[in-house]
């Protein structure tokens, strides 16, 4: 699992650790455990330096926005995919300009290929 996280250049509380804020806007990591993209129009982009094993199951807890999660199949364009998917919800649904939503999401998608495990064993 890897977590991604958007401040609005208006966000109130962008000096407080990502893992002690309302449990409405948190997620588990602290600053030093994430990248960060400084866009033109001052919102910042945050994604986890590794990702997170999630051993089981997981939930949406409420899934409302851009609070969600994807699905990609194992394709020789995937990660292709993923880049065009990021740079879309970033530029569309999260108001970042273009060349800053090119950028960050260039920089997950390669946070996701180095980082990630896959594991398509068939059984």
């Amino acid at each position: 699992m890897l977590y991604i996280l958007v401040e609005p250049a208006n966000y109130p509380n962008k000096g407080m650790e990502p893992f002690v804020r309302s449990s409405a806007e948190k997620i588990p990591l602290r600053f030093s455990e994430l990248q960060m993209h400084n866009c033109k129009n001052l919102t910042r982009i945050y994604w986890a330096k590794d990702a997170v094993v999630s051993y089981g199951s997981f939930t949406i807890a409420r899934p409302a926005g851009i609070n969600f999660s994807f699905c990609f199949y194992f394709l020789p364009d995937m990660y292709q995919s993923m880049q065009l998917f990021f740079e879309k919800t970033f530029n569309k649904e999260a108001s970042i300009p273009q060349a800053d939503a090119k950028k960050a999401s260039i920089g997950v998608v390669e946070t996701i290929k180095t980082k990630m495990v896959w594991d398509f064993a068939t059984g």
